[in-house]
């Protein structure tokens, strides 16, 4: 048909209470189930995981600047949850982040990268901030990190 799979996004499409119902009535159509999540919900994505056939996690920051990118205290663990249950349910998911220099120097963002990689996460992403969708990013990743992060992951994209 025209329609194989539902993706949530939006917001933060955990933070609905209906969700779970929505996705199973979803599910129970035929479709596959796709999630855009920022990870600050662990127990309500652990009750959908076993739904869910694709994840992108956006990861805000390194354990360094979680806090001040969220305005919220610790706010990095419940992403790093999120990701452990990503990893061990077997999922298909992708981690992306956008990113500016002037939240993330590229040094700490290759760091933050290296974790993930080591941690077992399969996809990457970065896309660049924009001040608007048809601005250029704010600056561009260097071609060194970007050859970097293609030999870390097995899918890496640099949007």
């Amino acid at each position: 048909g025209l329609l194989d799979a539902v993706v949530f996004s939006g917001g933060e499409p955990l933070s609905e209470p209906r969700l779970p119902s929505m996705i199973r009535e979803a599910r129970r159509m035929g479709y596959r189930i796709g999630l855009h999540t920022a990870g600050i919900y662990p127990l309500r994505l652990a009750d959908v995981l076993r739904y869910l056939d694709w994840v992108g996690l956006d990861i805000k920051a390194d354990a360094q600047g979680y806090d001040d990118i969220t305005g919220r205290r610790d706010s990095h663990r419940s992403a790093q949850a999120c990701l452990t249950q990503l990893l061990t349910a077997g999922v298909d998911f992708e981690c992306r982040i956008t990113w500016h220099p002037d939240w993330l120097d590229e040094t700490r963002l290759l760091g933050l990268a290296r974790e993930l990689a080591r941690r077992g996460v399969k996809r990457f992403a970065v896309q660049g901030a924009r001040s608007c969708p048809s601005t250029p990013p704010a600056r561009l990743l260097g071609a060194q990190a970007q050859a970097l992060l293609r030999g870390w992951f097995e899918e890496f994209a640099y949007r």
